[in-house]
Protein backbone atom coordinates (compact mmCIF):
# COMPACT_ATOMS: atom_id res chain seq x y z
CA UNK A 1 0.00 0.00 0.00
CA UNK A 2 1.64 3.37 -0.78
CA UNK A 3 1.72 6.24 1.23
CA UNK A 4 -0.85 8.08 -1.08
CA UNK A 5 -3.16 5.31 -0.82
CA UNK A 6 -2.68 5.17 2.16
CA UNK A 7 -3.36 9.23 3.01
CA UNK A 8 -6.49 9.34 0.25
CA UNK A 9 -7.74 6.46 2.81
CA UNK A 10 -7.20 8.07 6.07
CA UNK A 11 -8.76 11.83 4.81
CA UNK A 12 -11.83 9.42 4.06
CA UNK A 13 -11.52 7.95 7.63
CA UNK A 14 -12.04 11.16 9.55
CA UNK A 15 -15.93 11.61 9.29
CA UNK A 16 -16.50 7.89 9.61
CA UNK A 17 -18.24 6.90 12.67
CA UNK A 18 -17.36 3.68 14.42
CA UNK A 19 -19.09 1.80 17.27
CA UNK A 20 -16.72 -0.11 19.12
CA UNK A 21 -18.73 -3.76 20.39
CA UNK A 22 -15.82 -5.11 22.38
CA UNK A 23 -11.74 -4.52 23.09
CA UNK A 24 -11.57 -6.26 19.70
CA UNK A 25 -14.37 -6.11 17.66
CA UNK A 26 -15.56 -2.98 15.70
CA UNK A 27 -18.63 -1.73 13.52
CA UNK A 28 -18.15 1.35 11.05
CA UNK A 29 -20.68 3.01 8.52
CA UNK A 30 -20.22 3.64 5.25
CA UNK A 31 -19.41 7.24 3.74
CA UNK A 32 -23.11 6.69 2.73
CA UNK A 33 -23.84 5.55 6.23
CA UNK A 34 -26.59 3.18 5.22
CA UNK A 35 -24.56 0.51 5.90
CA UNK A 36 -21.89 -1.13 8.43
CA UNK A 37 -19.13 -3.02 8.41
CA UNK A 38 -17.24 -5.54 10.88
CA UNK A 39 -14.08 -4.71 12.02
CA UNK A 40 -11.65 -7.32 13.95
CA UNK A 41 -8.37 -5.77 14.98
CA UNK A 42 -6.27 -8.30 17.29
CA UNK A 43 -2.57 -8.21 17.91
CA UNK A 44 -2.20 -10.79 14.85
CA UNK A 45 -4.22 -9.21 12.12
CA UNK A 46 -6.98 -6.42 10.81
CA UNK A 47 -10.08 -7.46 8.87
CA UNK A 48 -12.63 -5.49 7.88
CA UNK A 49 -15.76 -6.80 5.80
CA UNK A 50 -16.01 -4.18 3.19
CA UNK A 51 -14.95 -5.51 -0.74
CA UNK A 52 -11.47 -2.85 -0.58
CA UNK A 53 -10.10 -4.86 1.77
CA UNK A 54 -11.26 -7.85 0.09
CA UNK A 55 -9.79 -6.61 -3.30
CA UNK A 56 -7.11 -5.69 -2.10
CA UNK A 57 -5.53 -7.17 1.33
CA UNK A 58 -4.71 -10.75 -0.84
CA UNK A 59 -2.18 -9.11 -2.71
CA UNK A 60 -0.83 -6.75 0.76
CA UNK A 61 -0.92 -8.14 3.86
CA UNK A 62 -0.80 -4.80 5.52
CA UNK A 63 -3.49 -3.46 3.69
CA UNK A 64 -5.58 -1.30 5.60
CA UNK A 65 -9.43 0.35 4.58
CA UNK A 66 -10.36 3.29 5.25
CA UNK A 67 -12.67 2.06 8.15
CA UNK A 68 -9.88 0.14 9.75
CA UNK A 69 -8.04 3.38 9.76
CA UNK A 70 -11.07 5.27 11.11
CA UNK A 71 -10.92 2.15 13.98
CA UNK A 72 -7.13 2.98 14.26
CA UNK A 73 -8.26 6.36 15.12
CA UNK A 74 -10.44 5.43 18.20
CA UNK A 75 -8.00 3.48 19.42
CA UNK A 76 -5.55 5.73 19.31
CA UNK A 77 -7.62 7.96 22.21
CA UNK A 78 -10.44 9.57 19.94
CA UNK A 79 -14.20 9.17 20.63
CA UNK A 80 -16.12 6.04 19.41
CA UNK A 81 -20.18 4.81 20.31
CA UNK A 82 -20.55 2.16 22.58
CA UNK A 83 -22.49 -0.60 21.36
CA UNK A 84 -25.28 -2.34 23.67
CA UNK A 85 -27.25 -4.84 22.53
CA UNK A 86 -30.87 -4.99 23.72
CA UNK A 87 -33.08 -8.06 24.35
CA UNK A 88 -35.92 -8.85 22.35
CA UNK A 89 -39.22 -7.81 24.09
CA UNK A 90 -41.07 -11.02 25.62
CA UNK A 91 -45.00 -11.68 25.07
CA UNK A 92 -46.54 -10.35 28.32
CA UNK A 93 -50.41 -10.28 29.65
CA UNK A 94 -50.90 -7.44 30.75
CA UNK A 95 -52.38 -6.54 34.11
CA UNK A 96 -55.10 -5.13 32.96
CA UNK A 97 -56.52 -7.57 30.67
CA UNK A 98 -57.02 -9.47 34.29
CA UNK A 99 -59.22 -9.85 36.41
CA UNK A 100 -59.71 -10.88 40.37
CA UNK A 101 -63.44 -12.31 41.24
CA UNK A 102 -63.93 -13.97 44.34
CA UNK A 103 -60.24 -14.32 45.28
CA UNK A 104 -59.60 -16.27 41.83
CA UNK A 105 -58.02 -14.36 38.64
CA UNK A 106 -59.27 -14.67 35.21
CA UNK A 107 -58.30 -13.08 31.95
CA UNK A 108 -60.32 -11.22 29.60
CA UNK A 109 -60.60 -12.21 25.74
CA UNK A 110 -58.99 -9.39 24.43
CA UNK A 111 -55.84 -9.50 26.87
CA UNK A 112 -55.73 -13.07 25.21
CA UNK A 113 -55.88 -11.63 21.95
CA UNK A 114 -53.24 -8.98 22.66
CA UNK A 115 -50.82 -11.57 23.93
CA UNK A 116 -51.47 -13.72 20.68
CA UNK A 117 -50.13 -11.18 18.67
CA UNK A 118 -47.65 -10.58 20.47
CA UNK A 119 -46.45 -13.88 19.89
CA UNK A 120 -46.66 -13.95 16.33
CA UNK A 121 -50.58 -14.68 15.88
CA UNK A 122 -50.70 -15.07 11.99
CA UNK A 123 -54.64 -16.42 11.59
CA UNK A 124 -57.43 -17.34 13.10
CA UNK A 125 -60.22 -19.94 12.07
CA UNK A 126 -63.44 -20.63 13.06
CA UNK A 127 -66.02 -23.57 12.31
CA UNK A 128 -69.54 -23.74 13.24
CA UNK A 129 -70.03 -27.87 14.20
CA UNK A 130 -73.41 -27.20 15.48
CA UNK A 131 -75.99 -24.39 14.92
CA UNK A 132 -78.37 -24.25 18.33
CA UNK A 133 -82.10 -25.10 17.38
CA UNK A 134 -84.83 -26.73 19.26
CA UNK A 135 -84.09 -30.27 18.51
CA UNK A 136 -80.49 -29.86 20.14
CA UNK A 137 -81.52 -27.49 23.11
CA UNK A 138 -80.18 -24.38 21.71
CA UNK A 139 -76.82 -25.49 21.88
CA UNK A 140 -74.01 -24.06 19.87
CA UNK A 141 -70.90 -25.72 19.49
CA UNK A 142 -67.84 -23.95 17.26
CA UNK A 143 -64.53 -25.34 16.91
CA UNK A 144 -61.31 -22.57 16.71
CA UNK A 145 -57.63 -23.35 15.27
CA UNK A 146 -55.32 -20.65 16.27
CA UNK A 147 -52.50 -20.30 13.43
CA UNK A 148 -48.83 -19.12 14.19
CA UNK A 149 -46.56 -17.41 11.92
CA UNK A 150 -43.81 -20.81 12.80
CA UNK A 151 -46.60 -22.84 11.52
CA UNK A 152 -47.59 -23.87 14.63
CA UNK A 153 -51.62 -24.50 15.17
CA UNK A 154 -53.59 -25.07 18.21
CA UNK A 155 -57.50 -25.93 18.22
CA UNK A 156 -60.12 -26.32 20.54
CA UNK A 157 -64.19 -26.43 21.07
CA UNK A 158 -66.27 -23.96 22.40
CA UNK A 159 -69.87 -24.33 23.21
CA UNK A 160 -72.87 -22.05 24.23
CA UNK A 161 -76.60 -23.02 25.50
CA UNK A 162 -79.03 -21.17 27.40
CA UNK A 163 -78.03 -22.83 30.94
CA UNK A 164 -74.12 -21.57 30.25
CA UNK A 165 -74.96 -18.11 29.59
CA UNK A 166 -76.40 -15.09 31.54
CA UNK A 167 -79.92 -14.03 29.52
CA UNK A 168 -78.72 -11.22 27.58
CA UNK A 169 -76.01 -13.93 25.69
CA UNK A 170 -78.39 -16.65 25.40
CA UNK A 171 -79.64 -14.47 22.22
CA UNK A 172 -76.04 -14.50 20.64
CA UNK A 173 -74.99 -18.31 21.49
CA UNK A 174 -73.54 -19.43 18.09
CA UNK A 175 -71.31 -16.37 18.90
CA UNK A 176 -70.79 -17.27 21.95
CA UNK A 177 -69.57 -20.54 21.38
CA UNK A 178 -67.26 -18.97 19.11
CA UNK A 179 -66.01 -16.42 21.44
CA UNK A 180 -65.23 -19.23 24.05
CA UNK A 181 -63.68 -21.47 21.26
CA UNK A 182 -61.13 -18.66 20.33
CA UNK A 183 -60.17 -18.13 23.97
CA UNK A 184 -59.64 -22.05 24.91
CA UNK A 185 -57.57 -22.16 21.89
CA UNK A 186 -55.71 -18.78 22.56
CA UNK A 187 -54.94 -20.14 26.17
CA UNK A 188 -53.43 -23.39 24.34
CA UNK A 189 -51.26 -20.89 22.26
CA UNK A 190 -50.44 -18.37 24.77
CA UNK A 191 -49.77 -20.76 27.93
CA UNK A 192 -52.55 -19.15 29.85
CA UNK A 193 -53.48 -21.17 32.66
CA UNK A 194 -56.23 -18.73 34.14
CA UNK A 195 -60.12 -19.46 32.25
CA UNK A 196 -61.53 -16.39 30.20
CA UNK A 197 -63.93 -13.99 31.59
CA UNK A 198 -65.80 -15.15 28.66
CA UNK A 199 -66.02 -18.53 29.26
CA UNK A 200 -67.93 -18.13 32.81
CA UNK A 201 -71.45 -18.55 32.68
CA UNK A 202 -73.24 -15.46 34.35
CA UNK A 203 -70.97 -12.55 34.19
CA UNK A 204 -73.30 -9.88 35.53
CA UNK A 205 -73.68 -11.94 38.82
CA UNK A 206 -69.87 -12.65 38.66
CA UNK A 207 -68.88 -9.21 38.24
CA UNK A 208 -71.71 -7.31 40.78
CA UNK A 209 -73.26 -5.87 37.46
CA UNK A 210 -76.23 -7.94 38.51
CA UNK A 211 -78.77 -4.79 39.74
CA UNK A 212 -81.39 -7.14 40.30
CA UNK A 213 -82.71 -7.59 44.11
Amino acid sequence: MTKNQMQQRTEKAENLKVFQVNKDTFYCESSEGKIAYRISITDESCECSCGDFARNSKADPNFRCKHILACFSVIAGESAETVSFLKKKQPRLDDRFKISIEGREFVKYAGLLDLGHQKGLAGIEVAVLQIPDKENNNFAICKATIMSKTGDTFTDIGDANPLNTNTKVSKHLLRMASTRAIARALRSYTNIGMTCLEELTDLDELTGDNKST
